[in-house]
Formats: structure tokens, C-alpha cells, sequence
């Protein structure tokens, strides 16, 4: 799915397949966030995958959380000030997580399926 275009909002995508293959690759996790993105990445993928029954599978609300706040140290803002405000889920399986970030205010989309070829998107 495109990302819609809002001039002069900053969107991010993160791919969860590189982020995770990268940091496996080459042994690097670039700071302490990176590992505490990857470890939340991971358990997300564990427990999605101990409960699908089908690829396609939407994520539980917790997971798309989790995803989504991954995703956002990915994006540069720290563990300790992520806070989630809501989580709605939408028609398609994914999830529409709003969070707050060191004073911005975060809405992540977290596809339904597998987490680890999720790309989020957060505006």
C-alpha cells in the first residue's frame, strides 16, 4: 500500500524484515534501543506465529502495540518515552496504534500477517 502523501508531515516506514535480517547479518544492533526494537520485534513474531492459523492472520491488539511501538525506536525516539494512547482495530486486519513520543503525537499502521515481512508505517 502507497504511502498517502501529507506535505509537511514526517512519515517513516520501517521495515521489519531488514531492521531484524541486518542486525542477524552482521552481528551489529547500532545502539541499546535497536536491541530493545529487535527483541519486541521478535517476541511479537513468536507469539503471532504460536497462535495464526493462516498467513494472513491479524496481529492482537498487544502485539500491534508492541509492533508499532518497535517501530517507533526504530524511528529514533526512546523506549521510556513511548506512551500508547489507543489502539483501533481497522476492517483490513491491521491495526491503527496512536502513540506519544517525547511530545509527538505517533499514529502507526501494523499490518495483519506476519510480523517479521511487516513494513509499518508511522505518521
Amino acid at each position: 500500500m502507497p504511502a498517502p502523501d501529507l506535505p509537511g508531515v514526517l512519515q517513516t516506514v520501517v521495515d521489519v524484515a531488514t531492521f531484524i535480517g541486518a542486525a542477524a547479518v552482521t552481528g551489529f544492533i547500532g545502539n541499546r534501543f535497536d536491541a530493545v526494537a529487535r527483541r519486541l520485534f521478535l517476541s511479537v513474531r513468536d507469539r503471532w506465529r504460536a497462535r495464526a492459523r493462516t498467513s494472513g492472520d491479524a496481529l492482537t491488539e498487544e502485539e500491534a502495540v508492541d509492533a508499532a511501538t518497535a517501530a517507533a525506536i526504530v524511528a529514533g525516539y526512546e523506549p521510556d518515552d513511548i506512551h500508547r494512547f489507543s489502539a483501533v482495530p481497522q476492517d483490513d486486519g491491521s491495526w491503527l496504534v496512536m502513540l506519544r513520543a517525547d511530545g509527538d503525537e505517533l499514529r502507526a499502521t501494523v499490518p495483519p500477517g506476519d510480523p517479521e515481512n511487516a513494513r509499518i508505517l508511522i505518521v
